[in-house]
């Protein structure tokens, strides 16, 4: 019962701040998660960590209509499967996700910048808190592409005991 209050109240909130019908659907679908314990292969923990991930963003205002939205998603899980992407976000991590686009690696960094600011600007305290309560911010008060990548790669690897 406890659950069902946070999603009607998470969706209340997602509805005030002007989210179509659609996605907050997308949201429902995505929150439907399998304990780590219960993963059973590797695609059903690919899966899981991608509904987790959506969930997340879109919980912070990341929707999938932004531009910045699946290289974030994409940034996440290849930073959670080869700690080696967060030293390497320029060389390495924004080149790999252009590839598969077809995009030019500035692209992608500018995508997630600016999935992160409009997220930053909007985003409830409560949800700031929850992702990131110890972290130093720089003066605009919203993380760094790297920051934010790593923070939120950190945050499904203790969620799923990967650290």
């Amino acid at each position: 019962m406890q659950n069902q209050t946070k999603v009607i109240m998470m969706l209340e909130d997602l509805h005030e701040k002007g989210y179509t019908i659609q996605d907050l659907a997308d949201l429902i679908r995505s929150l439907e998660e399998i304990p780590s314990s219960e993963i059973t292969d590797q695609q059903t923990e690919e899966q899981v960590l991608n509904e987790e991930i959506t969930a997340s963003l879109m919980e912070m205002g990341i929707t999938q209509k932004l531009v910045g939205f699946e290289y974030i998603r994409d940034a996440i899980k290849m930073i959670y499967n080869d700690s080696l992407y967060i030293h390497a976000i320029t060389t390495k991590l924004y080149v790999d996700i252009a590839e598969k686009y077809g995009k030019h690696p500035n692209n992608i960094e500018r995508g997630i910048r600016n999935a992160i600011a409009i997220a930053f600007n909007a985003m409830d305290s409560k949800v700031k808190e929850k992702y990131f309560k110890n972290v130093l911010l720089k003066a605009s008060g919203k993380p760094t592409n790297s920051q934010f990548l790593a923070i939120m790669t950190d945050f499904f690897k203790v969620k799923h005991n990967k650290m």
